[in-house]
């Protein structure tokens, strides 16, 4: 189980902290049969290795028949996108949590318990996280009209985002020292950075 949550924190690391300042290179073997479909498509945030570390980003697609709208097509697009970002920062962010928990209290909760605060630490941060993405992004599929939607949020942001909700959530909990304990956050925050996406 905690093997189970070490990788999947570490895919999520590296795929929320890989960026796009650099300019993305077109697919040499499209998912969509198109040449001029942008590596991120298919490839997501392994297209931009030089910014691991740096960014988490989150690929939607809104099909051209069943959003003939652009409006609507957009909407849907940026909607999945965002999902896709999201359910990537609750598995990092439950495992940060997580090891946090066990790193820093002596007084551990039950799985129960553990499972819920989890939960909730994991649904504000990445709500607020959410909220602070943007769309770097888009394009449309030329043949078909399917819309594919890049959507990115630094790390750093996320980070703080977690620190807050953490300190938050535990405060009445703490065993050590709360600069002791945040620097341990911080080092477990740094810890997964550094793990480059599969």
């Amino acid at each position: 189980m905690q093997k189970a949550s070490v990788l999947a924190l570490a895919l999520l690391a590296g795929a929320i902290f890989v960026g796009c300042s650099s300019q993305p290179k077109m697919n040499q073997s499209p998912v969509t049969g198109t040449a001029q479909e942008p590596l991120w498509v298919s490839k997501g945030v392994s297209a931009f290795p030089a910014e691991v570390g740096k960014t988490f980003f989150g690929v939607g697609i809104a099909e051209g028949k069943i959003y003939p709208g652009v409006a609507l097509r957009t909407t849907t697009a940026i909607q999945r996108a965002r999902a896709d970002l999201a359910a990537q920062l609750r598995t990092i962010i439950s495992s940060v949590f997580k090891d946090y928990q066990k790193s820093c209290f002596s007084q551990n909760l039950n799985q129960g318990q553990l499972d819920v605060v989890t939960e909730n630490v994991a649904k504000n941060v990445t709500d607020e996280t959410l909220y602070g993405s943007e769309k770097r992004d888009s394009w449309t599929n030329p043949a078909t009209g399917d819309m594919y939607v890049l959507v990115a949020v630094s790390s750093d942001s996320v980070a703080q985002r977690l620190r807050s909700e953490i300190a938050n959530a535990e405060k009445d909990r703490l065993n050590k020292d709360a600069t002791a304990a945040h620097k341990e956050l911080d080092q477990i925050i740094d810890r997964y950075r550094q793990q480059p996406p599969k």
